[in-house]
């Protein structure tokens, strides 16, 4: 093998050969090259609207699981159709107010952010970043409190003499 020239090309030809270099070496990432650039009101704006309808359908799936889950354990916890209704619409209705009071402060947030009408690449990927991180703690106290609330509900339909 060491005979072969393809098989026996030095470690320190390929790195003083400039394509080589290239590479072997990583890809600056846009965000880390254009930290200090700022960025638009507008493609920020853009940029946090594609997110939210992203993080928003992934709230909708949760929901949808979770109902889901609802029909299924509904038997297991005894609860009734009614109370499977009631307990599903006021359950709905919280988690519906958690996520407009979520997008309301996400949007202060962002309005503070580009109030001289830009930003620096960085702030605005940290505040993507943070968006991200707040709607998937939003998915997760969700689910939490769905399986609080059915927890209580087996609790309060057990009944030692049935």
């Amino acid at each position: 093998n060491k005979y072969k020239p393809i098989n026996n090309v030095s470690s320190e030809f390929q790195f003083k050969c400039n394509i080589s270099r290239r590479l072997v070496e990583p890809e600056e990432d846009m965000n880390d090259r254009n930290s200090d650039e700022t960025i638009s009101r507008p493609e920020l704006l853009s940029l946090w609207e594609s997110n939210q309808k992203y993080e928003e359908r992934r709230f909708d799936e949760t929901l949808q699981f979770l109902l889901e889950q609802l029909h299924k354990e509904a038997p297991s916890y005894n609860i009734g159709e009614d109370e499977k209704t009631r307990m599903w619409s006021s359950f709905l209705k919280d988690a519906y107010r958690c996520a407009s009071d979520a997008k309301y402060i996400l949007r202060m947030k962002l309005e503070d952010l580009v109030r001289s009408g830009s930003c620096t690449r960085e702030e605005g990927k940290k505040f993507l970043d943070f968006s991200t991180y707040q709607w998937g703690k939003l998915r997760y106290i969700t689910e939490k409190e769905f399986w609080n609330r059915l927890d209580r509900s087996r609790r309060s339909n057990f009944n030692l003499f049935s």
